[in-house]
C-alpha cells in the first residue's frame, strides 16, 4: 500500500536537506503530518500483554477482550475528542492514546529522529518534492476494518486540508498541494 503526498514549493531547499537532522521545516512537516495522521487509526493490533488485573482479583488475566472503559487522569478539561480539531494539552492526550500516526519525532532528541508507526517506511523524490509512505499491513481499526492508504487519503483531503474542518496545525500543512 501506498499513499503519496505532493509539495512543489521550495523544491531545491527540501531537496539539499540533511537526513540525520531535522531544520524547522522538517520538523513542522512531519509533527505537522504526525498529527492529522492521528486518526487515521487507532493503536493497531491487539494488546501484547495481558490486561492488567485489580488488586485482590482472584482470577488470572485471560486473553485481551473487546470493550471496558478506558480511564485517563488531565490537570484540565478535555474539550473536544475530533484529533483534528483538539487545542488543549488533555485534547492531544487523548489524541495520542487513541489514535496512531504514520510517524512519530522524538522531540526530547536534539536529533529529531523520526520512528515509524502507521508508515513502515518512507522516502522522497530526487527533486523532493513529493513523499511516498509504505504502509505496515496488518493494522487494523477497532472495528477490524484494515488500514489503507485510502484512509490516508481520506485523512488528508476531507479532514487536515478541508478549510472547514478547523484543523488545528493546518499552518503546517498548508503547503501539501495533493495526496493520493
Amino acid at each position: 500500500m501506498r499513499s503519496v503526498v505532493e509539495n512543489c514549493s521550495d523544491q531545491q531547499a527540501i531537496a539539499t536537506l540533511p537526513q540525520t537532522r531535522l531544520n524547522r521545516r522538517q520538523f513542522l512537516w512531519l509533527a505537522g503530518g504526525t498529527m492529522l495522521l492521528s486518526a487515521c487509526a487507532p493503536v493497531a493490533g491487539p494488546a501484547a500483554e495481558a490486561p492488567a488485573v485489580e488488586a485482590g482479583a482472584d482470577e488470572a488475566a485471560g486473553e485481551p477482550q473487546s470493550g471496558g472503559t478506558l480511564r485517563l487522569a488531565f490537570g484540565g478539561q478535555v474539550t473536544n475528542l475530533d484529533p483534528h480539531r483538539g487545542f488543549t494539552l488533555p485534547d492531544f492526550t487523548v489524541a495520542q492514546a487513541c489514535y496512531e500516526a504514520l510517524t512519530w519525532v522524538d522531540v526530547g532528541d536534539p536529533a529529531y529522529p523520526v520512528y515509524p508507526r502507521l508508515a513502515e517506511s518512507w522516502a522522497d523524490s530526487e527533486e523532493g518534492t513529493v513523499w511516498t509512505f509504505s504502509l505496515r499491513q496488518g493494522v487494523q481499526f477497532t472495528n477490524g476494518a484494515p488500514l489503507t492508504a485510502e484512509d490516508v487519503v481520506h485523512t488528508f483531503l476531507n479532514r487536515a486540508l478541508n478549510p472547514d474542518v478547523g484543523f488545528a496545525f493546518a499552518q503546517s500543512v498548508g503547503y501539501i498541494e495533493n495526496v493520493e
